[in-house]
């Protein structure tokens, strides 16, 4: 394991480089390249539902909704705790630059629903009141494309995901209304609402206010 291999040239090793050796180890027992790994997955993930997210934890947990496979997401997200927990977390940039990360990575049509719906959750409670949450994190024009990216056209607007996403886009929106000499927040203001009447426009594609190739599997 290279990471392995790194950490041994090291005099010694700090608490970062023990986190990314654990994260490396795990990632790799997670892979579940045969039926007998992928039991083990799962049960492994059940004990990490029971011990739960907390301020201390969730930025390596987190790692786990990159996970690929249904049945290992299914039963670390499964029964809700892990949803309920994550509502709980002190919101802070670490944890919010964790979601938009995680929604980069993640692919629309692929990744799993409950995983997507848990991550714009988090991010819709940071936002409702937008100027207050951009002082936690000051949001982007790239984080704002990891997130509209996952509204889907073919999906009405009662659909979960895409109405959560609306709702953030909504409130990112009223920083439009701002003092134009607040640049940073009108433009990102205008930006959101552009995307969010992407959704409902029936003239045009989601690629023509998301870039096409973080779509993917999206219209």
């Amino acid at each position: 394991m290279k990471l392995q291999s790194e950490l041994r040239t090291a005099d010694s090793w700090n608490n970062h480089q023990v986190d990314k050796l654990h994260a490396s180890i795990v990632a790799e027992f997670l892979e579940c390249p045969d039926e007998s790994s992928q039991k083990a997955a799962i049960e492994f993930v059940k004990y990490l539902n029971f011990k739960g997210l907390d301020n201390e934890n969730y930025s390596y947990l987190m790692e786990f909704f990159l996970h690929e496979k249904d049945e290992v997401i299914k039963a670390f997200l499964g029964d809700g705790k892990i949803f309920s927990s994550l509502k709980k977390l002190l919101k802070n940039d670490i944890l919010i630059g964790l979601c938009f990360r995680l929604l980069q990575r993640l692919t629309p049509g692929v990744a799993f629903e409950d995983t997507i719906e848990t991550i714009v959750t988090i991010l819709n409670s940071n936002y409702l009141d937008p100027v207050a949450g951009f002082e936690i994190f000051p949001l982007d024009v790239e984080n704002l494309n990891s997130l509209a990216r996952y509204l889907d056209k073919k999906k009405p607007q009662s659909n979960k995901i895409n109405r959560i996403i609306l709702d953030i886009l909504a409130d990112i929106g009223e920083l439009s209304s701002r003092d134009q000499d607040e640049r940073e927040l009108f433009e990102i203001g205008l930006r959101a609402n552009m995307m969010r009447n992407g959704y409902f426009d029936n003239r045009i594609s989601m690629g023509e206010v998301v870039p096409g190739p973080l779509l993917v599997n999206n219209s």
